[in-house]
């Protein structure tokens, strides 16, 4: 499945959850929910699913003898629980 499949299979999905708690897509509030939902989930939320451990490392990743702690800063972390 490409991304436009993923997208408005999602955004078709998130319509069906607002009719199913009483709401209606249509209406002016919500008009654009469904792609915004379908954009987060695609493009932010879970973009860590289509990245391998070597892309995100960038060789970071080395054998050392140093035997003391050796702190990283400045690096952004995001997580999501599959619970959620």
């Amino acid at each position: 499945m490409n991304n436009e499949e993923r997208f408005n299979k999602l955004k078709f999905h998130v319509e069906e959850i607002l009719k199913l708690v009483g709401e209606n897509p249509e209406r002016e509030g919500l008009v654009d929910t469904p792609k915004r939902v379908a954009k987060m989930y695609l493009s932010e939320l879970l973009t860590g699913y289509k990245q391998s451990i070597d892309e995100v490392v960038n060789g970071a990743i080395f054998r050392s003898d140093y035997q003391e702690m050796i702190v990283v800063r400045d690096i952004d972390f995001y997580s999501m629980c599959e619970h959620h």
